[in-house]
C-alpha cells in the first residue's frame, strides 16, 4: 500500500492486495520490472478533480484476479476515462471488477484496458429526435440524430395526437447512418389539416 519505486518485478499472488495509493491519498506506485496481479488491485477514483492512482510497471504488466475501485469525490461520468495501468506491455484480464458498475446508467469499458485504460459508459439507450422537417417538392422530407448506429427504425404517422401509439399507422422503415442520423423522403397530402410524427426503434 502506498506509492513509490520498487526495483524488480512485483508478483501479488491471490491472498494479497495491491494498492499504489494510501488511505484517501492518491498515489503512484512504479515497478522497474514487470508486475503480475493475481489478487487484489485495489485503485481510487477522485472524479472531481480527473485524477487516480497509477501502477507502472516497466516490464510487461499482467492483469488477474479483482480490481477494486473506490471514488473518493464525485461519481465518475459517462465517457469519463482513467489512465491506471502504465506498462511496457499487457496481458491476462482480471476476473471481477468491483463494484459491477460506476453508478446509476453506467458500465466499465475495458475495451482499452491493453493500454492501461478503464472507460466509463452509458448504458441508456439512446432516443432518435426529429432534428428537421421541410418540404421539398412532392415529398416531406424529415431528418433528425440520435439514433443507434446502423439500427433499424421506423417512421410513425397519425391525424391524431392522442391516439395510443399502437394505432398509428408506420409510413417507412429504414436504418441509422453510422452516426445515428437519420433522412427519410415521405409522401404527403397538403390538403390534409394536420399530421404527427415520430421515430420508433
Amino acid at each position: 500500500s502506498g506509492g513509490g519505486n520498487l526495483t524488480g518485478n512485483l508478483i501479488s499472488p491471490v491472498v494479497s492486495t495491491v494498492s499504489p495509493g494510501a488511505g484517501e491519498t492518491i498515489g503512484t506506485l512504479t515497478v522497474s520490472g514487470d508486475a503480475t496481479l493475481e489478487g487484489a488491485t485495489t485503485m481510487k477514483l477522485d472524479a472531481g478533480n480527473a485524477t487516480n492512482d497509477v501502477l507502472s510497471a516497466g516490464g510487461v504488466l499482467t492483469y488477474g484476479g479483482v480490481l477494486i475501485l473506490t471514488n473518493i469525490s464525485a461519481t465518475p461520468l459517462a465517457a469519463s476515462s482513467y489512465k491506471l495501468f502504465n506498462a511496457g506491455g499487457y496481458s491476462g484480464s482480471f476476473s471481477a471488477i468491483e463494484p459491477t458498475t460506476p453508478g446509476a446508467d453506467l458500465a466499465w469499458d475495458t475495451s482499452e484496458l491493453n493500454e492501461g485504460i478503464l472507460k466509463v459508459v452509458s448504458t441508456v439507450v439512446p432516443a432518435p429526435r426529429i432534428g428537421g422537417i421541410a418540404v421539398n417538392g412532392g415529398a416531406l422530407v424529415i431528418s433528425g440524430s440520435g439514433g443507434s448506429a446502423g439500427g433499424t427504425y421506423e417512421v410513425l404517422m397519425s391525424t391524431n395526437v392522442t391516439l395510443p401509439l399502437d394505432l398509428w399507422t408506420a409510413i417507412a422503415t429504414n436504418t441509422y447512418d453510422g452516426n445515428g442520423n437519420f433522412t427519410n423522403s415521405l409522401p404527403y397530402d397538403p390538403a390534409s389539416p394536420q399530421a404527427f410524427y415520430l421515430i420508433s426503434q
